[in-house]
């Protein structure tokens, strides 16, 4: 799994008079004066990883519990078979079925809206930098009316060669298109539910219930039908991302002067309307 824009890979320069961005193929370098836009996109990211891992962290915390549950059957039947009588510990509630409690279930469409929702941040500062505006009703209603853009920009950006996780499962996604992705994202998150296009959405691109659904679509001659997860759209809008970083990069480089006043309009929108995050200090709150 592609890493994302994150704290691991986000460097900032010493060159505070210089507003650059810098993508190498591993690491971001930016200018100082562009770490609100690169600390809201980084925040984002830990929020869909956080999102992702929860699964994974409860299976590990089964795996733990169950040896745990183990090693304490071998323990009561030390103490059984030694008689330690005066020792008991009685248990609100059977721990044999803890683990069950652990058991979770995958919100796949209120994940897949929140990724939709992180894609919808990248498209409008995509416009804000392309658009040269930064004034929110502009941007809504460039964002709302001005459908070839949106689909150009899904296009160029998911569902191209340009993006490396589009490239590797090509076979597959190019079942996809601009207006089925747009009409799912549409449907998910107006009426939670998914559009009429051939497109099944599953946990879990890899489980037999995806290839189930291949199955099924292949004895129905249903030959656009393609299986979609939250892992996949996650992993296309992660590449995504480096997409525009070196489309920045490519500015900085060959057009300093450009580069400067276009995302001086980024930098204006997330300054106004990005959120921040807090963390509550008890030592500096006294």
């Amino acid at each position: 799994m592609e890493e994302g824009v994150n704290a691991k890979n986000v460097c900032m320069s010493t060159a505070p008079e210089s507003t650059h961005v810098v993508f190498d193929g591993k690491q971001v370098h930016i200018s100082p004066n562009l770490n609100k836009v690169f600390s809201f996109l980084v925040e984002i990211e830990k929020e869909s990883d956080a999102i992702f891992g929860v699964q994974e962290r409860l299976e590990e915390a089964r795996l733990y519990y169950k040896d745990l549950l183990e090693l304490t059957g071998k323990l009561s039947k030390v103490v059984h078979d030694n008689k330690l009588d005066d020792w008991s510990h009685e248990f609100k509630k059977d721990p044999r079925t803890f683990t069950d409690v652990l058991k979770y279930h995958i919100p796949v469409r209120t994940q897949m809206i929140h990724l939709f929702t992180q894609l919808e941040v990248m498209y409008f500062l995509y416009i804000a930098y392309t658009k040269e505006i930064d004034g929110e009703a502009e941007l809504r209603k460039i964002a709302m009316s001005d459908r070839q853009l949106r689909k150009d920009f899904v296009q160029q950006f998911l569902l191209s060669e340009d993006n490396d996780y589009y490239k590797l499962h090509k076979k597959r996604l190019s079942k996809l298109d601009a207006s089925k992705l747009i009409r799912l994202r549409n449907t998910l998150v107006h009426f939670f539910s998914l559009s009429s296009d051939s497109i099944g959405v599953t946990a879990d691109q890899n489980s037999d219930d995806a290839r189930k659904f291949e199955a099924y679509a292949a004895e129905q001659k249903l030959s656009t039908f393609v299986v979609l997860s939250p892992s996949d759209l996650h992993e296309l809008i992660k590449s995504a991302y480096f997409i525009l970083l070196k489309l920045w990069t490519n500015d900085t480089l060959h057009d300093n002067s450009t580069f400067v006043r276009k995302i001086s309009f980024v930098n204006n929108v997330v300054s106004e309307h990005g959120a921040v995050v807090v963390y509550y200090n008890e030592e500096v709150a006294k």
